[in-house]
């Protein structure tokens, strides 16, 4: 971790983007690792290292831009943010009265939120209004220190919604493992007990992260922790 930290990685690009990257990556490393032992001698060892650094470093790069792209085609490139959806009022995902206490704390720090005669009228306009106060509201809760557990919550949504944005990607590396590990057990001229063995556990577990993918990494999945980070983001109306 101090390596990463030397090359300028905070714990944002470790957590939300280096994460996901070396997730996706895996599936290739266990089949070099399984198949080429020989091949990570201290020498061998320390330049595949680099080099699967250098890749993963690039995907986290790439995890960053493919997970903002994936917020924009889930938050319709802005306009339904948890966080602009949440201070509606026709959304009842928090009670009037908290609600109500939002609005005034905002409207009182010079942002002037609709009411629900308003919205009706012009919900374009209002969701305007919701999404400057948010943005406004996260720009005083920037501090890490003081607001550790917002930052949490951030670093949860952003890995969550990279690893979607990586997930086209990762699914193919595995499948490319896949014929890898397949390739090279049937290349064995003697097919010993050790082969099949590593043949069949490196296949399961290759599965298995992809099941995982494809089960679990939905856009479901990257909502939930944007709302979870939109309502932590809110609550901090009654603490600033």
């Amino acid at each position: 971790m101090s390596i990463l930290q030397d090359v300028g990685l905070d714990r944002y690009d470790r957590d939300a983007r280096l994460k996901p990257a070396l997730f996706a990556v895996l599936p290739i490393v266990m089949v070099a690792l399984a198949w080429a032992p020989r091949l990570w001698t201290e020498k061998t060892g320390i330049v595949a290292l680099l080099t699967a650094f250098g890749v993963t470093f690039l995907l986290s790069r790439a995890a960053r831009v493919s997970g903002r792209n994936v917020e924009k085609r889930l938050f319709d490139n802005g306009a339904s943010l948890p966080s602009v959806t949440l201070l509606r009022w026709q959304d009842s995902a928090i009670d009037p009265h908290t609600k109500q206490r939002y609005h005034t704390f905002l409207s009182r720090c010079g942002h002037a939120l609709p009411s629900t005669e308003e919205e009706k009228a012009d919900p374009a306009g209002a969701d305007s209004r919701y999404r400057s106060a948010s943005r406004w509201l996260l720009e005083q809760t920037r501090d890490r220190e003081k607001f550790s557990l917002l930052r949490e919550e951030n670093i949860d949504y952003g890995f969550r919604r990279n690893l979607l944005g990586l997930k086209p990607a990762a699914l193919m590396i595995a499948l490319i493992a896949l014929t890898i590990n397949g390739a090279v057990f049937w290349a064995q001229t003697t097919w010993h007990t050790e082969d099949w063995v590593t043949f069949l556990i490196l296949g399961f577990a290759i599965l298995c992260a992809v099941s995982a993918w494809i089960a679990l990494v939905k856009p479901q999945f990257v909502r939930d922790a944007a709302t979870s980070y939109a309502i932590r983001l809110l609550a901090h109306c009654d603490h600033l």
